[in-house]
């Protein structure tokens, strides 16, 4: 038996293009927040622009192609489109050892709850690890009524995003979302992108775009069940 028979959250959920789904540029200013980058013209989703990977060139090789990444870049928006999908490119497939395919290279999508006042995980792009590029399914609400919702999706952390569409359905309307300087947090029981550890999770993100426009940076106050807590600076 396949595991994803045992489990269907296991399973690959790479699909063709849908009927009904109309995809949209990640980078349309007029329909997504982009945070986390420097010149948007420039090719891809790079987390340093191109004179500071310059200036990093001459330091390390090694830490030039890691400049190329999308760690820390965050795409907020709303839409009251049901069904939301991500089309993307990556730069390669994956090809690290210690991390799945979905922590190297996957990005992970939160909804915000009004009632509880906070986001949730929604889902993960899930793809064959051996493929660079996906069109992947994220969630499907009821279609009717349809609800404005509020998003935040975390591009990967270990690989540069090449291009990156947002497939929603046809006639559905979206804006962008700011960044807003007060904390917010995010509730989770498993994030999937993150090994084993299942413990629940509140995460508060600081607004630190007072050092500048790419210095979009998070610390992470993780609290287990047994009230210890665990502190992580990316």
């Amino acid at each position: 038996m396949e595991i994803n028979q045992a489990d269907h959250n296991m399973a690959i959920k790479d699909e063709p293009e849908q009927s009904g789904i109309v995809y949209y540029d990640a980078k349309d200013s007029a329909l997504f927040g982009l945070y986390g980058i420097d010149d948007k013209k420039e090719n891809g989703y790079p987390r340093f622009n191109a004179k500071e990977r310059e200036l990093i060139s001459k330091v390390s090789k090694d830490v030039e192609f890691l400049s190329y990444h999308s760690a820390g870049i965050q795409l907020k928006f709303e839409t009251d489109s049901s069904q939301i999908y991500f089309k993307a490119t990556n730069q390669k497939p994956s090809d690290m050892d210690n991390l799945s395919n979905i922590a190297q290279s996957g990005i992970a999508l939160y909804s915000f709850d009004e009632k509880e006042n906070c986001y949730f995980l929604q889902g993960v792009t899930r793809f064959s690890p051996k493929a660079s590029s996906y069109n992947v399914p994220m969630l499907n609400f009821p279609q009717s009524p349809r609800k404005n919702r509020k998003y935040v999706a975390y591009l990967p952390s270990y690989m540069g995003v090449v291009s990156l569409e947002v497939g929603l359905e046809k006639g559905a309307k979206v804006k962008p979302v700011g960044f807003s300087p007060k904390n917010w947090n995010l509730w989770h029981q498993h994030h999937a992108r993150m090994c084993n550890f299942t413990a629940r999770r509140k995460l508060y993100e600081y607004d630190f775009s007072i050092l500048g426009s790419r210095s979009l940076e998070f610390r992470f106050l993780w609290q287990c069940h047994d009230g210890t807590r665990n502190r992580h600076h990316s």
